[in-house]
């Protein structure tokens, strides 16, 4: 039976953040602090997620991630997104259905991301 390991934030942190330096390779970090790539990749992306929220009923799940655009065409998952359009924070807060949580994430989380 495999043994079951937990690793601290500050050890994930710290993997994390390496793996991130200019020309440092994920298999390569991963390797130094004996994981999996595939462990280290998971940890990359929980490491970008920065709001969480779930509609009053209980459910929705909408999740909030960092993400860099690097070049190309952005493309839509049709299975995953019947709406997509560029709005800004202030049009957000007026929309009607939106989660409550949202409205904190654009008052406060948002502003501090984008500073």
């Amino acid at each position: 039976m495999a043994e079951l390991i937990l690793y601290s934030e500050e050890f994930k942190a710290t993997a994390v953040k390496l793996s991130r330096l200019a020309g440092v390779r994920v298999q390569d970090v991963a390797q130094a602090v004996d994981i999996h790539p595939f462990m280290l990749s998971r940890w990359r992306k929980e490491a970008r997620k920065v709001w969480k929220n779930i509609s009053s009923g209980g459910s929705f799940r909408l999740h909030w991630w960092l993400a860099e655009y690097v070049a190309g065409e952005l493309m839509l998952e049709k299975r995953e997104v019947s709406d997509a359009r560029w709005l800004t924070p202030d049009e957000i807060c007026k929309l009607d259905g939106t989660f409550e949580g949202d409205r904190m994430f654009f008052e406060k989380v948002l502003p501090s991301l984008t500073a």
